[in-house]
């Protein structure tokens, strides 16, 4: 009996406003691609993580709302579904309808049986149920976002900001609304919106967006204000009448002015009076009203970053208690910042904590350094990231970010524990080393012995971009830790840390800013020889050659190249494909080299000595079994065996011997078969162990009996469990055993870890285990 669960997630917020929520519950809810991601955040020893994944649409997630414990989500094609958030910290779907077909939703919002949506198409719809929906147009206009408020008499209200920079109040009479007042002030549209009940029965509706401002209007019940003196110079109110007996005066409260760029969300403290705004000019920002009151908000805490790369906040929330902010980056990461003394509800120091991150884009390979100490990923982000087990804690984290580049990632290969080699949409692979801080940084947050890993020596204190560079520059301790900083108009370290990379050795998980700048890997050399962009890459078991290959349309740009990374050149040419040659794979014994192609073949090369390599077999029509493109290749771990799969849904294995190849096995899939591999170890029963991922985003590990030539289904991960879109790469852990630091005692158990990537910008680890076993 196979137990089969899911231990690590890896993955970004997406890159647009209003996709990440706080839940009553404790968590931080956002989305990812078509996925919805449950995480929580650092408490006591406990680290930040992902406690899981739901395949919530098939297209990417717009904008997320939550109201209590119902969460609402609208996609690109116009689909909004809702949730509820259970107390297991899972997603329950209540309701899944086509809102606004193929318009993609601008914004989603809910109040109790209430949910409101609008879109492109230029309709706001108000739905109830199924045969209670209400739809309101605007003139030419479409609506950007909305929200709900429900004043203390039980009446609701609903401000809907438009195309024309204004704000339409609507309120409810019986079971539909209708509009009210109009409000204008703003330059640009407004983002968003949120509304506040104060203790005298009034309103305030704070709104911001594109012109950098954030207005405050007042809404009073009229009988609520006293007679003014007529010799007083005032101004004069908008009248929101709702009935005879409730009209509310409408004024400006404040117009706050201190970000300088677009602001995409507002959100009001759930106890005290003030507003959160995040801002896409670095800035996250805490309002108050003054103590003399008259309208006059000031800034109670600004947090953020000054310099570095990030561009900006899409958006931020308190957390329910109001102790901590929330906020989510152009590039995906999740910020955290809680106040020094968490006691102190007026403290205007705040700290930034490690969170849950990951990649925004979606992941193209991954690999585990040759010990299993680490995991290495790279993505159409433009980056590669590491991520390890953090001792002192249950968890892992992201605890480097060697390559951040200026082309989109195709490939990467563990050459070693201190070396990796990763190609973009350029013509060249780029040879990484790392420095001693990450080295250094790994033994202090895993508790694994540095010299048992790291057996090379490494490269420089760290490493740092140049402007307008592609190359990681190498720089050396002490470099940016003078005391001379002429050169910087004599600015401070702080100053200096802020713009240019500051290499530490870490202690505790790495914030988001952090990694993006700080813990870059010293690039050692550049690969050239490919004639179009660079597709896949292999390195040896032991580490001495590696295998290139590019995309290609005929058979001269299909060669396949093999260099060595000791001098890092290339050694000689293999031909044998039509086509891009899709994957490359070494036999564990280092004499084989397997090759798949979009030319429906596959080939395998033989080393006959030092750099020389013939090809002994290639498929073809007769000899093959495939039908399409061939997208994988994986060998058995005795070298004896190997798999190959392809769009036509088949898997076959492969036996090699003195005698030939021969196909021993043909298996037939639900979809198409996107990437395959080989564990490292046989079965408890003696049997090969395959895991192969599907382009639907499913994962399904199969026992294969090579007497019998049979495949018995151990386990298949669904999508919200594995990944929602197509499965990049598989790849098993090195060692037999369980992903985890060095603190722990290590213990020889049937224990997998299967680390997975896919096109919806996760990244997974898998255990799988024999019942056995005590991991």
């Amino acid at each position: 009996m196979v137990v089969a669960s899911t231990t690590f997630v890896a993955t970004g917020c997406a890159q647009r406003s209003q996709v990440l929520v706080w839940s009553p519950r404790g968590y931080i809810i956002y989305a990812s691609a078509g996925e919805l991601v449950i995480a929580h955040l650092k408490k006591a020893n406990a680290t930040a993580r992902i406690v899981g994944t739901v395949a919530a649409h098939e297209a990417d997630i717009t904008c997320l709302t939550i109201d209590g414990d119902i969460l609402r989500s609208g996609c690109a094609q116009g689909i909004v579904a809702v949730w509820r958030f259970s107390e297991n910290a899972s997603l329950e779907l209540q309701e899944k309808y086509e809102a606004h077909p193929k318009h993609p939703i601008t914004f989603c919002a809910g109040l109790g049986e209430r949910t409101v949506s609008c879109a492109s198409d230029g309709r706001l719809l108000i739905r109830r149920s199924v045969d209670k929906q209400q739809e309101l147009r605007f003139g030419s206009t479409f609506v950007l976002c909305a929200a709900f408020h429900k004043c203390t008499d039980g009446r609701v209200l609903l401000a809907a900001a438009t195309s024309n920079s204004k704000i339409e109040i609507l309120f409810e009479e019986g079971e539909e609304f209708r509009k009210g007042i109009t409000l204008t002030g703003h330059s640009d549209w407004v983002r968003s919106m949120a509304f506040r009940g104060e203790a005298d029965d009034s309103i305030i509706c704070a709104s911001a967006g594109q012109d950098s401002v954030i207005r405050l209007y007042k809404f009073q019940n009229e009988r609520n204000i006293p007679t003014p003196d007529p010799e007083e110079l005032r101004v004069r109110p908008l009248k929101l009448e709702i009935s005879k007996d409730v009209v509310f005066h409408v004024t400006v409260e404040a117009v706050l002015s201190g970000h300088e760029g677009w602001i995409h969300s507002v959100q009001w403290h759930p106890n005290a009076n003030r507003l959160l705004s995040a801002s896409i000019d670095k800035c996250l920002i805490v309002w108050e009203p003054s103590e003399g009151g008259s309208g006059v908000w000031l800034e109670k805490v600004r947090v953020g970053e000054v310099g570095g790369q990030a561009v900006g906040y899409y958006g931020a929330v308190f957390t329910n208690e109001g102790l901590r902010i929330v906020g989510h980056s152009y590039f995906g990461g999740i910020y955290v910042w809680h106040p020094e003394n968490e006691e102190n509800l007026d403290e205007t120091v705040w700290h930034p904590e490690a969170a849950v991150g990951g990649h925004f884009s979606p992941v193209v390979d991954v690999d585990w350094d040759p010990t299993g100490s680490y995991l290495i990923s790279c993505s159409s982000d433009q980056t590669t990231r590491t991520y390890a087990p953090i001792a002192g804690g249950e968890g892992y984290a992201e605890i480097g970010r060697p390559q951040v580049h200026g082309h989109n990632l195709n490939c990467l290969v563990s050459v070693s524990s201190s070396c990796f080699v990763s190609g973009a949409e350029e013509k060249i692979f780029r040879a990484f080393r790392a420095p001693i801080t990450f080295a250094n940084s790994l033994a202090n947050l895993s508790r694994y012995s540095k010299d048992k890993i790291f057996r090379e020596v490494l490269c420089e204190f760290g490493a740092g971009v140049p402007s307008l560079g592609l190359s990681n520059k190498a720089i050396e301790e002490g470099e940016l830790t003078g005391d001379s900083f002429s050169e910087l108009g004599g600015a401070t370290k702080e100053e200096i840390a802020a713009l240019i990379s500051n290499p530490v050795d870490l202690t505790q998980p790495p914030t988001e800013d952090h990694l993006m700048q700080n813990t870059l890997w010293p690039e050692i050399h550049k690969l050239y020889g490919h004639g179009f962009e660079v597709f896949a890459i292999a390195a040896n078991k032991s580490g001495t050659l590696i295998a290139t290959s590019c995309k290609a349309s005929h058979a001269d740009h299909a060669a396949i190249m093999i260099w060595d990374t000791d001098e890092w050149q290339r050694r000689c040419d293999l031909y044998a494909h039509q086509l891009t040659v899709t994957q490359l794979a070494f036999s564990p014994s280092g004499r084989y080299l397997l090759s798949v192609s979009r030319d429906r073949s596959f080939a395998v090369f033989k080393s006959n000595k030092e750099y020389q390599w013939s090809k002994v077999f290639q498929s073809n029509k007769s000899t093959g079994v495939h039908s399409r493109i061939i997208w994988a290749c994986s060998w058995s771990h005795d070298s004896t065996l190997f798999a190959t799969v392809s769009r036509d849904k088949k898997m076959a294995i492969w036996r090699i011997s003195d005698n030939g190849i021969e196909n021993i096995a043909v298996t037939g899939l639900e979809e198409s078969i996107t990437a395959v591999q080989f564990a490292p170890e046989l079965s408890p029963d003696g049997k090969y162990t395959i895991a192969s991922g599907l382009e639907n985003g499913l994962v399904e590990v199969f026992s294969f009996d090579i007497a019998t030539g049979a495949f018995e289904s151990l386990h298949k991960f669904d999508q919200s469990t594995a990944h929602s879109r197509t499965i990049r790469r598989l790849r098993f852990r090195p060692v037999e055993g369980p992903w985890q630091s060095g603190e722990k005692p290590k213990r020889r158990t049937n224990c997998l870890e299967l680390a997975s990537c896919s096109d919806d910008h996760c990244v997974k680890v898998h255990r799988i285990e024999w019942a056995a076993s005590h991991c």
